[in-house]
């Protein structure tokens, strides 16, 4: 609240914007805006305006000073006040064009502000909403682009009439736009019809973060894994370790449903990350119908440099004596003879221990 009292405009401007996106307790700041409503600067002004318009509904006096702004000679002064009057409750139809245009003023606080109050608008008129907000997006404007596809987010189903047109120009949009299409895809479309050929190609993405994106939303459509198997499986080789953990992760929360990944989940006990060979030998593990393989590539990394990869092989080993008995037990016997680490040793005593009772439960 001390900035707010700052000498420099520019940071009474920046506290006053933060008190309105990241309130920490907006009723005590109300007060302190309303006494920038008359400050000397005008970007400030602007500023009060907008956070008063998110944290001041229902307090009247707020509500008469946004109408004295909104009608002043300051443009953007102007705008900021009639958003805060719509999300207030002064929406109407004929606040939209007024919504519409301004989600794509340079002025990034009033735009997303603007978003905002459209949103609200959109989930009580969808039909209203819809064809304006595709106008701004097929405009393909910064940063009216980004603003209208978190409006359809917000619409969710509302928004299916334009999920077709939405997904066609994931191609003929900037790399760092693409993320936002694929949000929305994920936020709009239940079925992943439409929004998993879309997150496939996020999928390869240069951007690490995009593809950690696109990950994440395939999370939404876990129940449809056959739609996105391959191209999981192919993001295991992604050239950033913690996407490949992240796929990883993903795969053995599929569970038996994953087991086309076997193969490519066998390579990464051999990565060069310990953490990821950790990661890769708990997945493997975790199958039920695996190849002899596998014994042979877990067997191998007993001998892995570093202690806790041994330790994850050792307790791997254990579980899986019911594929091949004999060579895991032997594999471990092997281990324990050279093994100097304690805390390894004990993960392979009891290693051998469950593989017996593993075998028993088996022969049983």
């Amino acid at each position: 609240m001390e900035a707010l009292k700052d000498p420099e405009p520019k940071v009474r401007r920046e506290a006053a914007e933060s008190l309105g996106f990241f309130p920490r307790d907006g009723q005590a700041a109300v007060q302190p805006l309303i006494g920038l409503l008359s400050d000397g600067s005008v970007e400030v002004r602007r500023s009060a305006i907008l956070s008063l318009g998110k944290l001041a509904k229902g307090n009247p006096n707020v509500e008469e000073a946004l109408k004295r702004f909104a009608s002043d000679a300051d443009a953007l002064t102007k705008l900021n006040a009639l958003i805060g009057l719509a999300s207030f409750g002064h929406l109407d139809e004929s606040s939209l064009p007024v919504l519409l245009d301004a989600i794509n003023n340079k002025e990034e606080s009033t735009a997303k502000a603007a978003g905002r109050v459209l949103s609200q608008f959109a989930s009580e008129k969808p039909d209203k909403v819809l064809p304006g907000v595709m106008v701004v997006l097929e405009k393909k404007e910064q940063p009216g682009f980004v603003n209208a596809l978190r409006v359809l987010s917000q619409m969710k189903t509302h928004a299916l009439p334009a999920i077709e047109k939405i997904a066609s120009m994931y191609d003929l949009v900037k790399p760092q736009e693409r993320i936002e299409i694929v949000d929305a895809l994920t936020a709009i479309d239940a079925s992943g019809d439409h929004a998993i050929p879309v997150i496939i190609k996020a999928l390869k993405e240069p951007d690490p973060l995009d593809r950690k994106d696109a990950l994440t939303a395939l999370l939404r459509y876990r129940q449809k894994p056959d739609l996105f198997m391959d191209a999981l499986i192919g993001s295991l080789s992604d050239p950033d370790v913690e996407n490949r953990l992240l796929v990883i992760g993903i795969l053995r929360g599929l569970g038996q449903q994953s087991e086309k990944a076997i193969p490519g989940l066998i390579t990464l006990t051999d990565d060069q990350d310990m953490r990821v060979r950790t990661a890769a030998i708990g997945a493997v593990s975790s199958f039920r119908n695996l190849p002899p393989q596998s014994v042979d590539a877990l067997q191998k990394s007993l001998k892995d440099q570093d202690f806790r990869v041994r330790i994850a092989a050792a307790t791997a080993l254990g579980r899986l004596a019911k594929i091949d008995r004999e060579k895991s037990v032997a594999a471990l016997r092997t281990a324990l003879e050279t093994e100097t680490n304690d805390g390894v040793k004990r993960a392979i005593s009891s290693a051998l221990e469950m593989a017996r009772k593993n075998t028993q439960s088996v022969t049983h």
